[in-house]
């Protein structure tokens, strides 16, 4: 069970070009460390609206980084609508060529009961957890992406130039 808050920002080219001086591994770590740091609110307030019987529900909470391919899925959609595995190949490169710099975060509740306790039964009312703590961090994520990014960025920044100046 998990929620999603998806926000795409368009139109920052500062921030595309701090990302390019980066190896596309290297700027993937800075979007998945200021994801994380923006999902933690959200994660713990979610865990503090979690009712607990047993407290398993409110220790199965997480924020996890997701590991898609725009690539993986490009290939997919040309094989299935009929395309030869060079088209789809190149599809795939095309799709990972847009999307170098791109990241998610899921913030779940991993036990089989989650959805049940968030959006209740015939027998039992919702108590949702997730969906309020989502909607209340929303607005306070964007605004920890954009500061936690500036500063991974600029701390990135550093310890490749200072591991180039030791070559």
């Amino acid at each position: 069970m998990s929620g999603v808050i998806k926000v795409d920002i368009e139109g920052l080219q500062e921030l595309q070009r701090a990302l390019q001086q980066f190896t596309k591994a290297t700027a993937r770590r800075v979007l998945e460390r200021a994801l994380l740091k923006a999902a933690k609110p959200i994660e713990h307030d979610a865990e503090n609206n979690a009712p607990v019987a047993t407290g398993e529900l409110k220790r199965s909470i997480e924020s996890k980084v997701l590991k898609r391919s725009p690539g993986k899925q490009a290939f997919a959609r040309t094989m299935s609508a009929g395309g030869s595995r060079a088209e789809a190949a190149a599809a795939a490169r095309a799709a990972n060529a847009r999307n170098a710099e791109s990241a998610a975060v899921r913030i779940s509740a991993i036990v089989p009961h989650a959805h049940l306790v968030e959006f209740g039964t015939v027998k039992m009312p919702a108590k949702p957890f997730l969906a309020p703590a989502m909607r209340a961090g929303r607005t306070g994520a964007i605004s920890t992406i954009k500061v936690e990014l500036k500063r991974e960025i600029e701390a990135t920044a550093k310890r490749v130039a200072k591991r180039k100046a030791k070559s």
